[in-house]
């Protein structure tokens, strides 16, 4: 049993012998991508949540318990080349599905949000570990399913800092994201109840989604009534993107003061790994994370600002320039603290995956966990911002072919691991944002 509390477990130190296979890729799925180590004061996801649902639904007939399996046994399939874990997979997750499907048309009657949801957010990262594996497109199968969820929820009340709470939070955020990433209104997507829902108190991680409701929101209305729009309407509108542009700065006025990161730039960091040199520290991946979710919600605003400017512009407002100009050298700002959040999230990763360093916190508790943490997910909760800096306009062409460049050499990294073409996973990628949107972490509440 020690093998199964070891935060160094290795599937070749357990005895096959002794334990299934199903049981030793259990414990490893949660050795290895569930319980690691964490900073007090961090923030959460919906992953942490995943120790307390398991025990609490062991020996029932939730589609939770079979979901977990299936994704236990892919993941183990996969590190070991293991075509019969892969079927194992595949055949708890054949089984979990008719019965997550009949829990989701009951509820809330009959079904449990917080197991139900998270069945659902699991099967996201099922289908796109999977469709890596089988070399296909992720097809984004279960969104529908956590909207109507997440729909009906927002009509109960739940104390914010309980396992529903903080599942109904994780599940918002990730729609919210997932809509501001693919170009759909989030109020439309969430249901007129999102915007009943109280700020008064919430903490900082709540007030972020709120904003990227907001921003999304407003991409979408701004884009389908851009060509329509009177100067008189896009004065308005640029009025309005500006007073967002406003609250999403003051909102890094209310993180707390551990959160702040420093500013490091080390000319011994080769370009390859560091952009200019920098390399910025954060108390945490889950930290940086968050903030790189804010300069994806100000990059898609910023973009919507310049493309209100050049609009007033055709109708004669010629005095709007100085609003682009400012808006074209924020974002450029913003890229390059994206930029500079690589290292942290990557360090000197590359396909051979030897050795790597990253960037120190000057903080041997720090360092070591993040040591453990960031080969696991720090690619993971860094390929969403990158993404974002491809689509973005006016960055210096230097930046935008480093940064390019460490798309690619993420799609290297996981190319290596799947065994298939680095451009397959490119292609990939391009259809798999829920998945990366599903792991952002949100929650404070809960930790002491």
């Amino acid at each position: 049993m020690s093998h199964f509390l070891s935060p160094t477990l290795s599937d070749e130190t357990i005895d096959d012998s002794q334990y299934s296979r199903q049981s030793i890729a259990l414990a490893t799925f949660f050795t290895r991508s569930i319980i690691t180590p964490r900073r007090l004061q961090t923030i959460t996801g919906f992953l942490e949540e995943l120790p307390q649902l398991y025990l609490r639904n062991t020996g029932s007939d939730s589609p939770l318990q079979q979901i977990i399996a299936a994704c236990a046994s892919a993941a183990y399939g996969i590190r070991n080349c293991c075509a019969i874990a892969l079927d194992d997979a595949r055949a708890a997750y054949d089984a979990a599905i008719p019965r997550l499907l009949h829990d989701i048309s009951l509820f809330p009657s009959s079904s449990a949000f917080e197991s139900t949801v998270t069945s659902v957010f699991l099967c996201l990262f099922y289908e796109f570990i999977m469709c890596l594996e089988e070399n296909r497109p992720f097809t984004n199968l279960h969104e529908k399913g956590l909207i109507s969820l997440v729909r009906a929820s927002q009509k109960r009340q739940y104390v914010s800092d309980s396992a529903e709470g903080r599942l109904l939070e994780a599940a918002r955020n990730h729609i919210a994201n997932h809509c501001l990433e693919t170009g759909l209104s989030a109020s439309d997507t969430l249901g007129d109840e999102i915007s009943l829902l109280p700020l008064a108190g919430c903490d900082f991680p709540r007030l972020l989604t709120h904003y990227i409701i907001r921003t999304a929101d407003f991409a979408f209305t701004s884009r389908e009534s851009l060509s329509q729009s009177t100067k008189s309407d896009l004065l308005r509108a640029l009025h309005h993107a500006q007073g967002l542009d406003s609250d999403l700065k003051r909102w890094t006025d209310c993180t707390p003061v551990h959160w702040i990161f420093s500013r490091k730039k080390d000319n011994s960091w080769v370009y390859e790994y560091a952009y200019d040199g920098r390399c910025d520290v954060y108390y945490d991946l889950q930290v940086a994370s968050a903030w790189n979710t804010y300069r994806r919600t100000r990059l898609v605003l910023l973009e919507c600002i310049i493309r209100i400017v050049r609009s007033l512009r055709k109708l004669g407002e010629d005095d709007c320039g100085a609003y682009e100009n400012k808006a074209i050298s924020l974002m450029i700002d913003l890229a390059t603290d994206v930029c500079a959040s690589v290292p942290f999230h990557l360090g000197t990763l590359s396909p051979a995956d030897e050795d790597i360093i990253y960037p120190s916190q000057e903080d041997d508790e720090g360092d070591a966990i993040h040591r453990q943490v960031a080969p696991i997910h720090g690619w993971f909760l860094i390929v969403l911002p990158i993404s974002r800096l491809m689509q973005t306009s006016f960055l210096p062409p230097g930046q935008y072919a480093w940064i390019v460049s460490q798309y690619h050499r993420i799609c290297d990294i996981i190319a290596h691991k799947h065994r298939i073409p680095s451009q397959d996973v490119v292609r990939i990628f391009e259809t798999a944002i829920p998945a990366f949107a599903s792991a952002l972490p949100i929650n404070s509440r809960h930790l002491r």
